[in-house]
């Protein structure tokens, strides 16, 4: 299953009885809920999407590339709420 799979046409989460065919448990579930909620809109059209996901923006400079495995998970999370 890949991470667009998880995403319906209108970039929702699938329904329970999806996962459930696929062996998931319900924590399973529950948990990627809570990720799929905390994802931003834009993020979640990326995904869906799927192919695009390895093109590389050309506007970013080398200045705005962080290094994450440096960083605290506080850090990372703050990133996409600027």
């Amino acid at each position: 299953m890949k991470i667009g799979d998880i995403l319906s046409n209108n970039s929702k989460s699938k329904s329970w009885d999806v996962f459930r065919e696929k062996n998931f448990s319900l924590s399973d579930y529950l948990l990627l809920q809570g990720i799929f909620c905390t994802t931003l809109p834009n993020w979640k059209l990326l995904l869906k999407d799927g192919e695009n996901n390895n093109q590389i923006d050309k506007n970013v400079s080398d200045d705005d590339v962080q290094d994450i495995t440096r960083m605290n998970s506080k850090a990372i999370y703050s990133i996409p709420v600027k």
